[in-house]
């Protein structure tokens, strides 16, 4: 534990170091984070998050942001429900912070998301520009008409953060007008939405083949319809969860495959259990690895 802990203040003097001028309190603070990270464990567990929240609760502003930081560098899914409260805070500077680290987190814990989304028309700016990016990271395609009211506002800092938020989240490239936001909103998420489900019945539908023509127009199929749930399943989440999660109950190891991959892309902690069942009991390598890759990414055990 020591060596750990030593190696946690090393690091996070130096990365101090690289970001902000040194000074001479900054190896004390490395010091205390590195501390608070081996507490937490990494990735977090549960019972060590409740522990850290509550002793941290009713300190000071530098000690619940430590604590924020540390939930933000340990990463995993206990972490990311660990910020809900410090997003909920009344205190601006640490409800900006939090987000921040479920920003940097980047993970779609439907919590995180909610907290976030009551942020967007926070009275203080830089905490609802905070809730713009962090959306802008972890949100969903009803996310978008929400980002759209709150660039029409007089303050021009948080116009240009919404707008921002806005290219981010859909990957769109529109000048900074709400009408042609709203425009193409309109126009895009019915159409989206359509070949998400298409995509999603086609690979239901794939048979087994042999090899030849029709195998590899096959093939060919499949892989347009993949790039299309890469591409717009943030703008159906709710048909995409429902439609893995049925999946997980198949016993069908290719939808089980593409089930963990879509998991680890759209990174979706809600839908861990599951995945974690048909990984207990699968008995095909190539399930065994999309599940193991996609626990890793979301700062998961198996267990």
């Amino acid at each position: 534990m020591t060596t750990v802990r030593t190696i946690l203040v090393v690091f996070l003097v130096v990365l101090s170091g690289v970001q902000v001028a040194t000074t001479a309190e900054e190896p004390t603070r490395a010091e205390a984070l590195a501390d608070r990270m081996t507490e937490l464990g990494t990735p977090a567990t549960e019972r060590a998050v409740e522990r850290v929240n509550r002793e941290t609760r009713g300190r000071g502003d530098d000690e619940i942001l430590l604590t924020v930081e540390a939930l933000g560098r340990v990463g995993g899914v206990e972490a990311a429900k660990g910020l809900v409260p410090w997003i909920q805070h009344r205190r601006p500077v640490v409800a900006q912070r939090a987000m921040e680290a479920a920003a940097a987190l980047g993970l779609r814990e439907p919590t995180v998301v909610a907290a976030i989304r009551k942020a967007l028309d926070h009275r203080k700016t830089e905490v609802a520009k905070a809730a713009c990016r962090a959306i802008a990271r972890v949100g969903e395609g009803k996310d978008i008409p929400s980002l759209i009211a709150v660039a029409d506002t007089t303050d021009a800092a948080l116009r240009e953060t919404a707008y921002a938020s806005l290219r981010n989240l859909s990957g769109t490239f529109i000048p900074d007008v709400q009408s042609r936001w709203t425009w193409w909103w309109k126009g895009r998420k019915g159409r989206a939405g359509d070949d998400v489900k298409s995509a999603l019945l086609l690979f239901e539908r794939a048979e087994e083949l042999d090899e030849g023509p029709e195998l590899d127009a096959q093939k060919q199929r499949l892989l347009r319809a993949k790039t299309t749930l890469y591409r717009d399943a943030w703008i159906a989440l709710p048909t995409i969860r429902e439609t893995l999660k049925r999946w997980l109950l198949e016993e069908d190891p290719r939808l089980h495959v593409l089930a963990c991959e879509l998991i680890q892309h759209l990174r979706l902690p809600d839908l861990l259990k599951p995945m974690r069942y048909v990984l207990r009991y699968t008995s095909e390598d190539t399930v065994s690895k999309a599940g193991a890759s996609a626990l890793a990414s979301l700062g998961a055990s198996g267990s």
